[in-house]
């Protein structure tokens, strides 16, 4: 009917919370805390409070809590003693991205998965009870009105889609992309070196000076390709000791230099490294042989 008052549909918070036997210390410090401070605060704010324990309805108890955990307006979840039926039913509301508070004892360590989340510590105490009420009633309005819940089973979940996406590059991209910034900032390192290296009017060495007796000397344009790119990566290689320029104004615009090897026998491979290099970097290599070395 038009003059039929609308009825608000009442509001609902599931309280998850540790049990134990009806005369343990658990049971005792979970339901203070439940009669002090959670349902006062709750029922003041209009909310109808559930707790397991406490159901009476004929039926399935695991059916009637899974139903709270995904329906009702607000869960309230009391982590004290990490007691492993509260774990499960928090897991399962953070599964529904629904508003959530959780609250502990002082002292209690939480798992390394939900640490990070935002819990109301509390001491449970007469004067404790007294200063967890006004925080708890501030942490209900803010859950209430937070449109878009976090918690660590969403944040994984929106990783994987994000990653699925037909959008989003693959992961091999994502770590070319990667690898293509690192080269460049060393790049940006590796001219200023090359710079110094290549004005010097002695010969100069990357690394230090080697007493090896057998080196490689290969001859390259400097002005092609990205030479800077290719002295850095030369530089780079386990297998090379030092790289030095031979002084030589006659040869310009070619310039000569003489790498060394950490290991004599790793000549073969030295040689077979520069041309690798190069070739990557667009630089020409109008020579490249072994030598004996000199000092």
């Amino acid at each position: 009917m038009e003059n039929e008052e609308k009825v608000d549909k009442p509001k609902s918070c599931f309280v998850v919370t540790p049990i134990g036997a009806g005369d343990s210390d658990t049971r005792r410090k979970a339901q203070g805390i439940l009669d002090t401070v959670i349902k006062p605060s709750l029922e003041k704010k209009g909310y109808s409070v559930h707790v397991a324990h406490e159901i009476s309805t004929l039926g399935s108890i695991t059916k009637q809590v899974i139903r709270h955990l995904i329906q009702d307006d607000l869960v309230i979840a009391n982590l004290t003693e990490l007691n492993p039926n509260v774990m499960y039913e928090l897991a399962v509301r953070h599964a529904v991205r629904l508003p959530v508070i959780t609250i502990a004892e002082d002292g209690t360590t939480l798992p390394f998965d939900i640490s990070d989340e935002r819990t109301i510590f509390y001491k449970n105490d007469m004067a404790g009870a007294f200063e967890l009420l006004p925080k708890l009633e501030k942490a209900i309005d803010e859950a209430i009105n937070d449109k878009e819940p976090d918690n660590p089973i969403y944040r994984v979940a929106e990783a994987l889609i994000i990653k699925e996406s037909a959008e989003t590059p693959t992961a091999e991209k994502y770590i070319l992309n990667r690898l293509d910034a690192i080269e460049e900032s060393i790049s940006k390192v590796a001219r200023i070196s090359s710079n110094n290296f290549i004005n010097s009017s002695h010969r100069s060495n990357f690394k230090h000076k080697s007493s090896i007796n057998k080196a490689v000397f290969f001859t390259t344009d400097q002005k092609a390709g990205s030479f800077a790119d290719f002295m850095s990566y030369l530089d780079l290689e386990d297998d090379i000791e030092s790289v030095s320029k031979v002084i030589d104004k006659s040869a310009e615009p070619l310039s000569s230099y003489i790498a060394y090897p950490t290991d004599e026998s790793k000549i073969p491979q030295v040689i077979e490294n520069i041309k690798k290099i190069a070739k990557f970097h667009s630089l020409p290599l109008t020579a490249i042989s072994p030598i004996d070395s000199y000092s």
